[in-house]
């Protein structure tokens, strides 16, 4: 299967988390290893888009569209760490 770098949920984690998630980090909760997100194995021709760690392949974070809802699943990281100060690149003019 096909899969891509993990910065292609940018957007669809930036609309869950409220900030620009690119530069974040998560720790696999299966293997422990901390990557950034745009390291991880995104496949998108799944039903939704599934995020894997780099190392161990495990679901970390699986995002579904229905009916023009996000539903964001995060069980597969033990933590996520971001910045709080990054703004919203949609609300910067």
């Amino acid at each position: 299967m096909t899969f891509v770098d993990g910065n292609a949920l940018a957007g669809a984690l930036a609309l869950a988390f409220g900030c620009e998630m690119t530069g974040s980090e998560g720790v696999c909760g299966a293997c422990g290893l901390r990557h950034g997100l745009a390291e991880a194995k995104v496949y998108l021709r799944c039903p939704g888009m599934v995020m894997r760690c780099p190392r161990c392949r495990n679901a970390e974070i699986v995002i579904v569209e229905i009916e023009h809802q996000l539903h964001l699943t995060v069980r597969g990281l033990a933590s996520i760490t971001f910045r709080s100060d990054t703004p919203d690149p949609a609300a910067v003019t």
